[in-house]
C-alpha cells in the first residue's frame, strides 16, 4: 500500500499523464486536417446559399478554415509534430513548448466565434494540459527565459525607447486617429454601420421616364468608406469599386467609377461619371434615386431599405 501511494505522488506519473493525454488529442486532429476531413464542407447544404448575416459563428469559422487545403495540412503539420514530441521524455517540453501557441488559437477561436459547448470545453482542458506539462517543467522554462533576456548592462537603451515610442506612435496615428472618423459615418444610406446596423437596399421597380423596365434583383450598399457596390442577378459589379460621395442638405448623390481605392471630388481630374449625379428621396424605408440622362430623359430607381444586424456574428 505504501509502495502505491508513494507511486501516486511522483511527479513523473502526472508529467507522463499530462503529455500522453494531450498528445493523443492532438494527433487525433491534426490527421484529420492534414487528410482534409476536418474542415471538409459546411453543413448542412442548405447553408451555402445564406448570406453572411444568416450564419453561425461556426459555420463562418468552418468555411474559412476549409478554403484553402494546404493551410489545413499547414495547421494539421503544425499540430502533428509537438504532438508526436510529447510522445518522448527527452522531447516532450520541445513539444510542449511548440504547441502553446496552437492550443491557444483553438481556445481562442472556440470562444469567441462560440463553437459547440463540448469543443470549448475540450479546449480548455488541452490548454490545462498543455500549461500543466510546462509547470513541471518550470526550471527549464526559467533558464530559457532568463537566457532570452540576457544578463548585464544594455547600451542604447534611451534611443532605443525613443524609437519605439516613435514607431508605435506612428502606427496608431495612421491607423487608428487617421481613420476615426469612419466610425462617425452614420448617413441615410450606410446606417449605424460601426455597430453592426448596415443598410442594404433592394430595388422594387426602375424606369426611363414613363417606361417602367423588367425587373431584375438588384442590392445596393454604401460603406462607410465611400464605396458603393451592387449585386444583381448574377454577380457583383466589380470592375473595382464604385465611389460615392452624399450632399445630405441637398440631397444629391454622386457616383463615379474609378480604379480600386483612387478616391475622387467633382474638382478631382480623374471624377467622370459612370453612375452620374442623381438626386435622392428617403421616405421611411423607401429610396428614390433620380438620374437625368439628358434634357428629357429620367431614369428612375426605387429601393427598398432593410438593416443588416449581423450582432450575432460578434
Amino acid at each position: 500500500m505504501k509502495n502505491i501511494i508513494s507511486f501516486l505522488k511522483k511527479n513523473d506519473l502526472y508529467y507522463t499523464i499530462a503529455r500522453y493525454a494531450l498528445a493523443a488529442i492532438m494527433l487525433r486532429y491534426s490527421v484529420m486536417k492534414v487528410y482534409g476531413m476536418q474542415f471538409a464542407t459546411v453543413l448542412p447544404f442548405s447553408s451555402w446559399g445564406q448570406s453572411l448575416e444568416h450564419l453561425s459563428g461556426y459555420q463562418l469559422t468552418w468555411a474559412f478554415l476549409g478554403h484553402s487545403y494546404w493551410f489545413q495540412v499547414l495547421m494539421g503539420l503544425f499540430e502533428f509534430i509537438p504532438a508526436c514530441l510529447l510522445l518522448f521524455r527527452r522531447t516532450a517540453f520541445a513539444g510542449a513548448i511548440l504547441m502553446l501557441p496552437m492550443v491557444i488559437g483553438v481556445l481562442m477561436v472556440n470562444y469567441s466565434m462560440d463553437l459547440w459547448s463540448n469543443t470549448k470545453k475540450l479546449a480548455l482542458v488541452m490548454f490545462a494540459l498543455n500549461l500543466l506539462i510546462l509547470v513541471f517543467e518550470r526550471k527549464r522554462l526559467a533558464n530559457i527565459i532568463s537566457i532570452i533576456a540576457g544578463k548585464g548592462k544594455y547600451k542604447y537603451v534611451i534611443p532605443e525607447l525613443v524609437i519605439a515610442l516613435l514607431l508605435v506612435g506612428s502606427a496608431v496615428y495612421k491607423k487608428v486617429i487617421k481613420t476615426t472618423y469612419h466610425r462617425e459615418v452614420t448617413n441615410v444610406l450606410t446606417g449605424d454601420w460601426f455597430y453592426k446596423k448596415s443598410y442594404e437596399f433592394n430595388l422594387v421597380s426602375e424606369r426611363i421616364n414613363d417606361s417602367l423596365l423588367p425587373h431584375h434583383s438588384v442590392r445596393a450598399y454604401f460603406d462607410p468608406y465611400s464605396q458603393y457596390s451592387e449585386l444583381n442577378d448574377s454577380v457583383n459589379n466589380g470592375d473595382g469599386y464604385k465611389h460615392y460621395e452624399i450632399d445630405e442638405k441637398r440631397k444629391n448623390l454622386y457616383i463615379t467609377e474609378l480604379p480600386f481605392m483612387k478616391r475622387s471630388t467633382r474638382e478631382n481630374p480623374y471624377y467622370y461619371h459612370l453612375g452620374g449625379d442623381y438626386t435622392y428621396e428617403l421616405q421611411g424605408d423607401s429610396l428614390l434615386l433620380q438620374q437625368a440622362i439628358d434634357d428629357s430623359t429620367i431614369h428612375y430607381r426605387v429601393f427598398k431599405r432593410r438593416e443588416l444586424d449581423v450582432t450575432k456574428l460578434y
